[in-house]
């Protein structure tokens, strides 16, 4: 699913435009591509860039009008056996590019007056109800648009094991129990899977069938996609992370708790019916999966952080190409696999490119999509007139967004987020500095201009940025569809993080300390007192910290068990009780020396700081938000 290690979770702030104010039509294409031009741009695109990006395997489907033009697959699909990928057979999984399906679906009951795009979805909503975050309760728009507000999620999204899983509609309860609502709806962009996960159990809750089942019916067999399913089947895909020397570890299998954010299994032969359906009105074959109104509105412009940036329609975003061609694209990453949809109305046309091998995958299908891209001409996109920017010191700062929740496990996880962009001026212009996506995979320094209303826009490029304030916190807009905001010292994430190398460092710096002393009093069969207490303490704090960093990060996607919950993550409570216990008997033992008393307070004073600091970041079992 689409993004918890990767670019994820994204943020946007603004208005809702109407979704007529900017429609793409299928028009009749100005291009017309040939099998053998496509097989030679990707051809020269895989061999120049399989094995330097260490991919396993890739597939690559090209649809215009109602057809397949071009697909062929590269590599492996099962590297332990030497099984070649083939688009038509080798089964992958489209993480986050379930999503469009699932919006597809939830527009089919929207088409039937089942529901409503404009209601509080609290009204179809049965077993559980959604909490609301100010006045206005959040909708079906909200939820399709990525703009309802809600926490990101993260804690026990995943299992391994399928009868780990949970059904959606108890994940969900479970998930507005402790994660509440963290702004109003249409306040801001936050692309978050458990969007579509609500919406994928509003499906259920609606029409009495598993999503599975609904989609199945209402969706697959319509457009002739008989290997597609949700569940984990008898043919099981199979994804690679690279291992060094030419090897790839096998990934596991994850089942997801809320399928209608990135559960879908298809052959890309198949995927490829429903972008044909997209680009043909709601029609394959002569089956219609909707009517030609409702796909459009599903494509027209339904949010927009600012008229001058691109905007999303429900369950895909909307762009252009670096030819100026509109585009609906979507991409999807899920334990290995990484893909991209895009579709070009006007030209009729459908890219999809699925690689098996996620770490290098969005590096090889812009490639690809980039060489066909080429084969369209798009006529040049016009350069915009530079205008004066006023004062640029104001936009200087460190620019970062949050993938990780405000609320619940998982708060912490923002130590380690590094989404962060460093923007200063240089001239009239401004230079942006950070890891940009789909680049190079390190640091590079780009400049951007002014184009009027606080927007800039690359230097010899097509990104844009633009620059606001909300309550007094600037803001800025554009990377990667995210909206990042201005952060201090003591709130940037490297900070956050020297500050937990800090706490470890001491506490288990001072367990060494105490264990030495220990050491040598037994060697030398010494009688000088040790503080046993204040050695309990640093040792309590010694395991709890590493094991709370690696396995936090490890498994929070799959829950904490029981015994780590309350096990493990109750020592710095235990190490709170020794330290008041101490703290107690330092200041009431007249017989102790003034420093002995003064080093005791010390660590019990630091006890209580880091107790209350794993508290506030929701570390411990019970949690500060």
């Amino acid at each position: 699913m689409k993004r918890i290690a990767y670019w994820l979770l994204i943020l946007w702030i603004g208005l809702i435009l109407p979704g007529g104010a900017a429609t793409v039509v299928n028009a009749a294409p100005d291009t017309t591509l040939t099998a053998d031009q496509l097989e030679q741009v990707v051809d020269n695109v895989m061999e120049a860039n399989m094995d330097k990006l260490h991919i396993a395997g890739s597939a690559v489907v090209v649809t215009q009008g109602d057809d397949i033009l071009f697909s062929k697959g590269y590599g492996y699909g099962d590297v332990e056996h030497r099984v070649p990928m083939d688009p038509a057979s080798t089964l992958i999984r489209i993480g986050s590019l379930t999503k469009p399906m699932v919006a597809a679906a939830v527009m089919q009951e929207v088409e039937r007056g089942l529901l409503s795009t404009d209601t509080d979805i609290n009204q179809y909503l049965k077993t559980f109800k959604v909490p609301v975050f100010g006045k206005r309760p959040i909708t079906l728009h909200d939820l399709l648009t990525h703009t309802s507000g809600l926490d990101q999620v993260m804690y026990n999204v995943v299992s391994l094991s399928e009868g780990k899983t949970v059904p959606a509609s108890e994940f969900l309860r479970q998930y507005f129990l402790k994660q509440s609502p963290v702004r109003e709806p249409g306040e801001q962009y936050d692309y978050n899977n458990i969007n579509f996960g609500l919406v994928g159990n509003l499906i259920e809750q609606t029409s009495g069938q598993t999503l599975n089942d609904y989609l199945t019916e209402q969706l697959f067999k319509p457009l002739g996609m008989p290997s597609v399913s949700m569940e984990k089947g008898s043919v099981v895909p199979k994804s690679y992370q690279y291992a060094g020397e030419g090897n790839y570890r096998l990934l596991p299998y994850e089942h997801f708790n809320i399928p209608g954010g990135g559960a879908i299994n298809v052959v890309p032969n198949e995927f490829a019916h429903f972008m044909v359906a997209q680009l043909n009105q709601g029609l394959y074959k002569g089956q219609a999966i909707m009517k030609p109104e409702t796909i459009q509105s599903m494509q027209d412009l339904q949010y927009t952080a600012h008229p001058q940036l691109d905007g999303f329609g429900y369950g895909l975003m909307r762009g252009k190409l670096a030819n100026g061609m509109p585009i609906l694209w979507y991409t999807g990453d899920v334990e290995g696999f990484s893909s991209k949809m895009v579709l070009i109305p006007s030209e009729r046309v459908g890219i999809y490119v699925v690689v098996n091998t996620g770490e290098g995958g969005s590096l090889l299908y812009e490639q690809v999509i980039g060489g066909i891209e080429k084969l369209m001409d798009g006529g040049a996109v016009p350069e915009e007139p530079e205008v004066s920017a006023g004062d640029l010191k104001q936009y200087e700062g460190r620019y970062a967004y949050r993938l990780s929740p405000q609320h619940g496990w998982g708060k912490w996880i923002t130590f380690f987020e590094r989404n962060s962009f460093d923007v200063k001026p240089a001239g009239n212009k401004l230079e942006v500095s950070g890891v940009f996506p789909l680049g190079s995979g390190k640091v590079e320094h780009r400049t951007f201009y002014s184009i009027g209303d606080q927007v800039f826009r690359e230097q010899g490029g097509s990104q844009k940025l633009w620059f606001h304030q909300v309550e007094g916190t600037w803001k800025m807009t554009g990377i990667d569809s995210a909206t990042l905001e201005k952060t201090g010292f003591w709130r940037q994430s490297s900070t956050l993080l020297m500050v937990l190398a800090g706490i470890c460092c001491f506490w288990i710096g001072l367990a060494v300390v105490y264990l030495v002393r220990y050491l040598v009093r037994f060697i030398r069969k010494g009688k000088r007192p040790i503080s046993g207490k204040i050695a309990a303490i640093s040792l309590l704090f010694a395991v709890y910290l590493p094991v709370q960093v690696i396995y936090g990060l490890m498994k929070v996607t799959y829950g904490f068990p029981l015994w780590y919950r309350w096990g493990i993550g109750s020592l710095p409570l235990v190490a709170f009780g020794i330290a008041v216990y101490m703290l107690v008997g330092a200041l009431s033992n007249r017989a102790l020396g003034k420093w002995t008393i003064a080093g005791r307070v010390f660590i019990a004073g630091i006890t209580v700081f880091c107790t209350v600091y794993l508290f506030y970041w929701n570390m411990l079992p019970f949690h500060y938000s």
